[in-house]
């Protein structure tokens, strides 16, 4: 890394040339994108990060739309993990289910009440960009017991085998 370059700076742009490069369009590299992104981040603002990502994932081509946006719901999540949970640690979660992509991110801090309505447009941004690409949102909070995000997009069907 640059040491003269902001990591936002070099994030936009990584994120730019990750969008457009269509040999990065599987879901293994979307998976590691995203994984060591949430490193970065949460390790620049001191919150610890665990990934449990599968090492068999298949080869789903994703388009820059579907890349992008959950992109920016990860990068939304994690944000407001360092922003608001005064959390220690994050645990980054990739699954494959029947077809569905799951990324599941938890965390350890103060949590919320989902009853109590919160300031901003976050949550509901969140639940929007994701269901625009036909996926949902689900969150689970408790207070003092933290929070918890799962992402949940149902994938293209693999291709025939060659």
């Amino acid at each position: 890394r640059d040491r003269g370059q902001s990591p936002g700076a070099r994030t936009s742009l990584d994120v730019i040339v990750w969008l457009v490069n269509p040999s990065k369009d599987a879901l293994p590299f979307l998976a590691g994108y995203l994984g060591s992104y949430a490193e970065e981040y949460l390790g620049a603002s001191g919150v610890g990060c665990r990934l449990k990502i599968p090492m068999d994932m298949p080869a789903l081509r994703l388009n820059a739309d579907v890349r992008h946006n959950l992109f920016l719901a990860v990068k939304e999540v994690l944000h407001n993990i360092v922003r608001h949970a005064h959390a220690s640690e994050v645990l980054v979660t990739f699954a494959l289910r029947e077809g569905v992509l799951e990324i599941a991110v938890s965390d350890n801090g103060q949590g919320f009440d989902p009853a109590t309505p919160v300031e901003g447009n976050g949550l509901a941004n969140l639940r929007q960009r994701v269901a625009g690409i036909g996926g949902r949102c689900e969150i689970q909070a408790q207070p003092g017991a933290g929070t918890s995000v799962r992402l949940v997009l149902p994938l293209p069907a693999e291709p025939p085998p060659a």
